[in-house]
This record gives structure tokens, C-alpha cells and sequence, in this order.
């Protein structure tokens, strides 16, 4: 019983620290992937050109915002986003832009870069998106969108909580077969035992199936997973992810085999051990 409980808290200590150094591991991600992202926005001139525009739009200045953008976009083309845009900022001189996200892609030799800044300007907060591309040393498109309104569209796409329950279901089913298979196999005297505790352990099946709209994208992966089953339905589309304890399903089935082989080998060893220790063996052969 010692035993048993003694793996169960040594489990307990894994899954805590494992979430613990997850979350650490995440925070220093999200830190360097912003700096990363800043370091490209003053590399590739987005940031100083997200600046430009700004503070032509706080002066309601359409020729510095012309400025900021690519020889194909005329002032035409401008004025028809111009006036809204200024009428969304408010009538302040300063504000801070901070880069949040970048995306790069290349095709036919061009290469495009995307940039996200997060503007705020007297408690109102904004989203602020460029585009870039090679050939073009200045802006080629920019978005101007309240944060309010990208709140609301993330609300609008929250998943279905009546799948709750189901995903609560397969992650209870797929932590109870763990479970059952690593303390049946710490019970039972078996070959490998410490190999087929690892495989337990470590050959679980992460299916991550997501469904929106006309693209279909299933990934396969395999390791020591703490994370539980998702069954999510929203409005952009449908996502699948389960855990399938693969090691443990393997255990649970060639478990009867595993045990009968021990005992064979058990009962094998002990008869031929029994002739040379046996002492009515030994009478046997002095007479």
C-alpha cells in the first residue's frame, strides 16, 4: 500500500512541477517573442512608418500619412479611410504603439511582412495593422481598429459550453485508464517493469483535429502530455483535441500475457533449482 501511494504522489509532484516550469517556459517565450517582434518592426522601418501614419492621422495631415504609405496607394484611395480614421483617435498629442505580433511570408520572390501594434491614446486603446512589402520600401496597407470591437468579435467567438461536460468525460476516461495501468503494472511482478511504467508514461497520442470553414488540419503528436481532452464548437469552426493513452491501452491488453509469462518463468526457475538442493535428491544418489 506504501508503494502505491508513494507513486501516486510522486505523479502528483510530476504533474505540479511540470505546470509550474509550463508556465515559467511560457512567460519567457511570450517576453522574447515580443522583443523579437519589436526588433523586426525598427528593422524593416514598420514601426517608424506606424508612427508617421499616427501622427499624420493626430494632425489630420493626409500628406504625412501619404508619405508613410507605397507609391501604388494614391491620395484618392486614402480619403476614403482618412476622414474615419482621425475621427476615431482623439484629440491628444501623445500616445505609445507597441508592437505585438509579426508575420512573414514570401511568394514569387516577394516577401510580405504583416506587423500588429497595440495604440493607446488617452485610455482608448487600438489596434493598428501594417503591411509591408519588399519591393516597396514604405507601407502598402494599414488598419485602423478599436480594441472594443475586437473584444466583442472574440466574445462572439466563444466555443459551445454544452461540449463541457463531454470533454470532461473523455479526459476523466483517459486519466482512469493511466492510471489504472500504471498501478496494476507497479503491482505485479513483470519483466521490464520500469520499461513498461516509461511507455505508460510516455506513449500517449495528442490528436489535435480543428475544422473552419473549407480547411481541415489534423496533427499527430507523442509524449508526456498534462494536458486534458477538448471537444470545441464555435462559429468559426470545430475542434477536436484528445488524448489517447496508447502505452497504457498496450499494457491493459497484453497484461494477462506479461503476468503468465512471469509466473512460467517464476515456476521454470524454481524446478530447476529443486534437483540440486532437494536432499532426498542428494540420499538418492549416495545409495
Amino acid at each position: 500500500m506504501k508503494k502505491y501511494l508513494l507513486l501516486l504522489f510522486l505523479l502528483a509532484c510530476l504533474c505540479l512541477s511540470s505546470c509550474q516550469l509550463m508556465d515559467d517556459f511560457e512567460s519567457s517565450m511570450t517576453d522574447s517573442t515580443l522583443a523579437i517582434v519589436a526588433d523586426k518592426a525598427e528593422e524593416t522601418g514598420a514601426a517608424t512608418l506606424a508612427r508617421q501614419f499616427v501622427d499624420g492621422l493626430l494632425a489630420e495631415d493626409a500628406d504625412m500619412c501619404l508619405a508613410a504609405m507605397a507609391p501604388g496607394v494614391t491620395m484618392e484611395a486614402l480619403q476614403t479611410v482618412f476622414g474615419e480614421m482621425c475621427a476615431m483617435l482623439p484629440d491628444v498629442a501623445a500616445y505609445t504603439l507597441t508592437p505585438t505580433y509579426w508575420s512573414s511570408s514570401t511568394n514569387n520572390g516577394e516577401t510580405q511582412n504583416l506587423f500588429q501594434f497595440r495604440l493607446e491614446a488617452a485610455e482608448q486603446t487600438f489596434l493598428l495593422q501594417t503591411v509591408q512589402v519588399s519591393s516597396m520600401e514604405r507601407l502598402y496597407n494599414i488598419r485602423l481598429v478599436p480594441w472594443e470591437e475586437l473584444e466583442e468579435a472574440a466574445v462572439q467567438e466563444q466555443p459551445d459550453n454544452a461540449l463541457g461536460p463531454v470533454s470532461l468525460l473523455l479526459t476523466v476516461a483517459t486519466f482512469g485508464v493511466s492510471l489504472w495501468a500504471l498501478i496494476d503494472c507497479a503491482r505485479h511482478k513483470l519483466h521490464h517493469k520500469w520499461l513498461w511504467i516509461l511507455l505508460i508514461l510516455f506513449a500517449n497520442l495528442l490528436l489535435t483535429f480543428t475544422l473552419s470553414g473549407s480547411r481541415l488540419n489534423l496533427q499527430f503528436n507523442v509524449g508526456l502530455y498534462l494536458v486534458s481532452s477538448q471537444l470545441i464548437s464555435s462559429t468559426s469552426g470545430f475542434a477536436l483535441r484528445l488524448l489517447i493513452p496508447v502505452g497504457a491501452i498496450i499494457y491493459l491488453i497484453r497484461r494477462k500475457t506479461l503476468t503468465a509469462q512471469t509466473n512460467t518463468q517464476a515456476s521454470s526457475d524454481e524446478s530447476t533449482a529443486l534437483p540440486e538442493n532437494h536432499p532426498e535428491t542428494e540420499n538418492a544418489s549416495l545409495t
